[in-house]
């Protein structure tokens, strides 16, 4: 799992960005979506989630409840 290449994915996503701005109170721009990254991870430089282990785990659960506050609205 590519961590780095995700996180820069999805701050550009503007679904990521709408989400930021909901529950972090922050704009909904990709620079205010790295920082709250970086503050939930607890680093300042997303290469620090190769190998932290605990960078890793908070952005995992970061992304996934991103996934399923996005995946909320979608019809199947």
């Amino acid at each position: 799992k590519n961590r780095v290449k995700q996180a820069g994915i999805i701050c550009r996503d503007k679904k990521f960005q709408e989400y930021v701005k909901a529950f972090y109170a922050v704009e909904d721009t990709e620079a205010d979506a790295t920082r709250v990254i970086y503050e939930v991870c607890g680093i300042s430089s997303r290469t620090e989630l190769n190998g932290n282990k605990t960078a890793q785990t908070a952005f995992d659960s970061l992304y996934q409840e991103f996934m399923k506050w996005r995946d909320k609205d979608v019809p199947f």
